[in-house]
């Protein structure tokens, strides 16, 4: 058994504070960086925010779609996302 997966594409789930919700919404661009490629800025954008909070965190979990130049970002790497603001 294997799995195929397209990694031209990929999912980053952020963990959002409930105070925070007002300023994002589906659609809106996002920056981040990760510790492996410090120097390069990715870019994505939110695809869908979760209704419900973690009942752990009391967070909620929005998902940012980017694509994967060069094809450098790998699965459970951990980044650090910048919102740009809503225009």
């Amino acid at each position: 058994l294997f799995q195929i997966i397209d990694i031209k594409q990929v999912e980053i789930e952020v963990q959002m504070a409930e105070e925070d919700l007002p300023m994002i919404s589906v659609g809106q661009a996002v920056l981040f960086t990760t510790p492996s490629y410090r120097d390069i800025e990715f870019t994505g954008k939110i695809e869908r925010i979760s209704w419900t909070a973690d009942p752990e965190t009391g967070r909620f979990p929005l998902y940012v779609i980017a694509t994967n130049p060069g094809l450098k970002l790998r699965a459970g790497m951990s980044a650090k996302v910048y919102l740009l603001k809503k225009k």
